[in-house]
């Protein structure tokens, strides 16, 4: 009787450790059949290589073809070196420089084309680097605009004394370098802008703060119509919507859209003061002003669609998807793109330098005590998904995003004076993490294990037991 008791007693004990463990087990969402978590995996930032660059990498590099291209300056000795580099591995492919260089590089159609501040336009072959054919004029020349088989650039200068300033915009055959057309114009001349047929040009007059518009035909250079812009800060000119308006932010106050084929006025907007260069998608332009608000205003009408007041002045603004992304001091804000409604708001420990979203992630750079973060949110919710830091002293001051590989591009800021200061180039990519298990999901793994020994061995016993003989009594004589 007393061995029957014992052994139900231990059945029963082995029993309630295992179903105490399959609980645990099944509330922790670990199914027997499958023996893996149904967490979603977590995601950290791999390092893949770096790149140390001469000089500061001042624009976005541009990744094309599986090659990134880079241009650096270096502030003390006025030269510029252009760079191409293994966009996977980071190994340099080829290099030209250190020189001296205007505005930044263009890539279209295996070419990759360069403006001087020594007046040389350039072309090389994207993935050798290999000199195709080049322009020398006098005077520094601005970034190179590609567009239909055509590379489009401004040069400017003066004549006699600065005040006399003069102004070229030209037109070469992108292949061969053959100069097209140029246009001439008695004024300070600013980077054009091509769209359709038609190249706008902004420019402000000799001995006078009037600044202007010129509309050129794409094919000719000739003029089709000038735009008397007034102080309009017309470096922010845009092209863009279903009716292709020109769009000129005004230190009036006022956003207005010019007809591409008159240069009228159609319709002007007053936004309290003008801040940056407008966005545009589809048909609604995205403004903003001064006085901390972004305004989404419709790009055929004019007409107010909402506005968002951000607290601070926004320092940028990027469209992707149905969003638009604003960031100001150390927050970043994801609106509807549609109504302005707040998605979500995400706040960093300093300034925000910098904001991409590719691919349903939204990368910010910013800084902690010269340290560079790079932090990934889903965009869609805003909850960051990991965070990669760099070495001390590097900066982040850029980041692209090509092929699912992250490029962090940073300045060190502690390169000592006497030593040209440069920029480190982080290729990093995400990799998917299983989360650890948590510590009751181990116990309950544990209790299982511990009830199949512990079964195991009583069985074992038990069974050695019934096959053992009867003790025999012994007598005493």
């Amino acid at each position: 009787m007393g061995f029957e008791l014992s052994k139900r007693k231990a059945y029963l004990a082995i029993g309630l450790i295992a179903l105490v463990s399959l609980l645990l087990i099944q509330a922790y969402g670990l199914t027997v059949s499958s023996g893996s978590p149904s967490a979603e995996p977590t995601f950290a930032a791999t390092y893949l290589w770096s790149y140390a660059t001469y000089g500061i990498v001042y624009p976005t590099p541009i990744v094309a073809d599986g090659y990134m291209y880079t241009v650096s300056y270096s502030a003390y000795s006025s030269f510029v070196e252009v760079n191409c580099l293994n966009a996977s591995t980071g190994a340099q492919v080829w290099n030209y420089g250190p020189r001296g260089f205007a505005g930044s590089l263009a890539v279209s159609d295996g070419y990759v084309y360069t403006s001087s501040t020594w007046g040389d336009l350039e072309a090389f072959n994207a993935s050798k680097g290999a000199k195709i054919w080049n322009f020398t004029k006098e005077n520094p020349m601005s970034t190179p605009v590609v567009a239909d088989n055509r590379v489009y650039v401004k040069a400017s200068g003066y004549v006699g004394s600065m005040e006399n300033s003069i102004g070229f915009v030209y037109c070469f055959d992108a292949e061969t370098g053959a100069r097209i057309w140029n246009y001439t114009i008695e004024a300070s001349v600013g980077t054009p802008t091509v769209a359709g047929n038609m190249v706008y040009v902004p420019f402000r007059e000799r001995f006078s703060t009037t600044n202007n518009v010129y509309a050129l035909d794409a094919q000719t250079g000739a003029k089709i119509w000038s735009y008397p812009a007034g102080n309009y800060a017309v470096s922010s000119l845009i092209v863009g919507g279903s009716r292709g308006y020109v769009y000129v932010g005004s230190d009036d106050g006022n956003i207005y859209a010019l007809s591409p084929f008159s240069g009228t006025t159609v319709w002007n907007y007053a936004i309290g003061g003008f801040s940056g260069s407008p966005v545009i998608d589809g048909d609604i332009i995205y403004v903003r002003s001064n006085t901390s608000n972004v305004y989404a205003l419709d790009a055929k009408t004019g007409a107010k669609i909402w506005n968002y007041t951000a607290g601070n002045d926004v320092n940028s603004a990027i469209v992707a998807g149905n969003k638009l992304y604003i960031w100001t001091g150390n927050n970043t804000y994801a609106l509807d793109a549609s109504n302005g409604n707040a998605i979500w708001s995400y706040t960093t420990e300093s300034p925000v330098a910098t904001v991409t979203v590719d691919g349903g992630f939204t990368y910010i750079g910013y800084n902690v005590e010269k340290v560079g973060n790079v932090d990934c949110l889903n965009s869609s919710t805003g909850v960051k998904i990991w965070n990669y830091t760099t070495k001390y002293g590097h900066e982040v001051t850029r980041i692209a995003v090509s092929d699912d590989i992250i490029y962090a591009i940073t300045a060190d800021v502690l390169t000592k004076p006497i030593h040209i200061p440069g920029s480190i180039i982080y290729a990093l990519e995400p990799t998917a993490v299983s989360p650890p298990l948590p510590l009751p999901l181990i116990v309950a793994v544990m209790g299982i294990v511990i009830s199949a020994v512990a079964f195991l061995v009583y069985w074992v016993r038990l069974k050695g037991t019934k096959g053992s003989p009867p003790a025999t009594a012994t007598t005493r004589t």
